[in-house]
């Protein structure tokens, strides 16, 4: 960076660079700021932070210097006079300003995930089940007298190979309690969950929709769908859950679509884009479903 903006000026002077100030310059460079990123996201002890912005900007600054004690230049000289640079001082910060906040922005938008950490809905429903201990099993296995080491046997069998992970996330859910917590007028209280029509992120916590009343929830929508069952519920978007037992019709809006949901004021849930068809194909299979179903009774 600081080489390519000095070229930039060769137009109005005659600058000469001094090649081992040139390599020291590079090797402070890359050394000084490799020191601040393994400050950073290095193993072991970590400082805080700002010891290791402080570090970078050290690193920067000392590049900077370092490559300017090797320059020397002189003012070139033309028929008409001093050529002076092509951008007026205000012109060119401007430039500098926006280039830096564009730059700057890009990255910082680079390092926010898309999706939390968490898994969704869908791909623990797509976990098979056959590794699995029924809900009977994983009671016996806590509340019953057996000795440990048959508890342990349990478990170790329940929670092997690459889906440990997910076995121990659909266990827990299933000893989970039936209810989420929630608050109204100042009054803490608890919901079924077969009670929730829809749950929809509101920054750090949520907010619960049970047809005809709306409430307030301490819970993250990463923490409240872990919670939930995958078979009942489904991760719609990225700030909502759809009770998809609860949704009375559909229909397509620009690139996504829109969830009409029983209850009083018919409210809607938007759908995006990347799971508009698959949220599609399973409101589809529940309605042929039905109609099997109804068929089958009469």
């Amino acid at each position: 960076m600081h080489y390519l903006g000095m070229y930039a000026l060769h137009e109005s002077l005659n600058m000469a660079h001094e090649p081992a100030y040139v390599l020291a310059s590079f090797l402070v460079a890359f050394n000084a700021a490799g020191l601040a990123m393994w400050l950073l996201f290095g193993l072991g002890r970590r400082p805080p932070i700002v010891f290791s912005a402080a570090v970078l900007a050290l690193a920067i600054s000392a590049m900077h210097y370092t490559a300017m004690t090797g320059l020397t230049y002189e003012m070139k000289q033309t028929l008409a006079g001093t050529v002076g640079p092509s951008f007026s001082p205000g012109v060119l910060a401007i430039v500098v300003c926006c280039v830096a906040f564009l730059v700057s922005g890009l990255f910082l938008l680079a390092l926010v995930p898309a999706q939390g950490a968490e898994p969704s809905l869908e791909e623990v429903e797509t976990v098979q089940d056959t590794s699995l201990p029924d809900e009977t099993e994983i009671a016996n296995a806590q509340f019953s007298e057996e000795p440990s080491s048959q508890k342990s046997q349990l478990v170790r069998r329940s929670a092997a190979g690459l889906q440990s992970a997910t076995v121990a996330a659909r266990a827990q859910s299933a000893l989970a309690k039936r209810t989420i917590p929630i608050e109204k007028d100042g009054q803490k209280s608890q919901i079924g969950i077969k009670e929730i029509y829809a749950i929809h992120a509101d920054a750090h916590y949520t907010r619960l929709y049970d047809g005809s009343r709306e409430f307030f929830c301490p819970l993250s929508i990463s923490e409240a769908e872990q919670q939930l069952d995958p078979k009942t519920f489904n991760r719609v978007h990225r700030s909502h859950i759809v009770n998809i037992s609860r949704v009375a019709s559909y229909k397509r809006a620009g690139d996504g679509g829109v969830l009409v949901l029983d209850g009083e004021d018919a409210q809607t849930v938007p759908v995006s884009r990347s799971r508009w068809g698959r949220v599609k194909a399973r409101l589809s299979s529940l309605a042929e479903a039905a109609t099997e179903h109804t068929a089958v009774a009469q």
